[in-house]
């Protein structure tokens, strides 16, 4: 092992075909954290990386709320549960490769969305809120996933996973769940109108 320092060309590179290497694998499995203080340490831990490669880094953090139909039986844990896990499946598949998704406690998941600089977060987050909010059909049971979703992006100064972790909970906070369609034929004509600007 050597401690030698390599030539800023040379890091710039390496760091670059690490980041290629990350962009081009398969996407990351789940991470498991007990709760926010956990959280913030993975926070550490990609910011760490984040400031090696000179990306600027976002969190996601969305809250799930697990809701019957109108008028139908209360979920049962077993239900909630399997719920959650499908949308965190689904959260996977709809973020990048690279972007590290991690689930919070029982029914919070964070996405940290690398190299966020120029990436419009309000358009991302409103894109996960549509596709990972609404009905899921479980067991013929139909269950509504209802999100509360908030967003923080690193700022140009050095910030730690404790602040970057607490702006997102206090984002996630302050914002307003989305609503609970009462039948599914009304999601579908929301889905099939255009968007309103």
């Amino acid at each position: 092992m050597s401690s030698t320092i390599q030539p800023s060309h040379h890091l710039s590179l390496s760091a670059h075909a690490t980041l290629s290497r990350r962009r081009n694998s398969e996407p990351q499995a789940i991470e498991i954290v007990p709760d926010m203080l956990s959280l913030a340490g993975l926070l550490n831990r990609e910011l760490g990386a984040a400031r090696r490669y000179g990306t600027r880094p976002a969190v996601l953090l969305l809250q799930v709320e697990v809701r019957p139909e109108a008028g139908g039986m209360a979920p049962r844990t077993g239900q909630q549960e399997e719920l959650i896990a499908a949308l965190g499946a689904r959260l996977r598949c709809r973020v990048r490769s690279h972007d590290v998704v991690a689930r919070v406690g029982r029914a919070r998941y964070a996405v940290v969305l690398q190299n966020m600089a120029r990436a419009p977060l309000p358009a991302v987050q409103a894109r996960l809120q549509r596709a990972l909010g609404g009905p899921y059909e479980l067991q013929s049971q139909l269950l509504f996933a209802s999100l509360r979703m908030g967003a923080a992006l690193c700022g140009p100064h050095r910030c730690s996973g404790l602040e970057l972790s607490q702006s997102a909970e206090l984002a996630m906070e302050q914002a307003a769940p989305d609503t609970v369609p009462t039948l599914v034929a009304d999601r579908r004509r929301s889905e099939d109108s255009p968007p309103r600007l």
